[in-house]
């Protein structure tokens, strides 16, 4: 039940991430000004690393446990979300394909918190 209800989760994040980040390419646009080399360039990264940290805070609410490298983790499943999000605007990939792929991506890069992993 748990993995059940995790996976339910995910999907459910993943359905309403697409379908806003899909319909709203502007905010594609921001997000892909992280590369930029001037002031606002500089202020959509800071404002991903804030919500990249702020993930990465509450990985234990969401019954994760936290990793040494899981500011990677979160990093790279942002970076899939939003480019899954192009490829689903642009018709290049299925919508629940996505949201399957994030998914399954987002189980097996964070780890549910167990019984024998709190030991460690």
């Amino acid at each position: 039940l748990s993995t059940r209800g995790s996976r339910e989760s995910s999907e459910a994040g993943f359905r309403v991430a697409l379908s806003h980040l899909s319909a709203h390419p502007e905010l594609c646009a921001l997000i892909a000004m992280r590369e930029a080399d001037h002031a606002a360039g500089a202020a959509v990264r800071a404002a991903l690393e804030t919500l990249r940290d702020g993930l990465v805070a509450d990985l234990e609410v969401f019954g994760t446990a936290p990793s040494a490298d899981a500011a990677m983790r979160v990093d790279l499943m942002m970076a899939l979300t939003w480019q899954a999000s192009i490829g689903v605007r642009e018709g290049r990939y299925a919508f629940e394909a996505a949201v399957a792929m994030l998914t399954d991506q987002t189980l097996a890069m964070f780890p549910r918190i167990t019984a024998a992993s709190a030991r460690r």
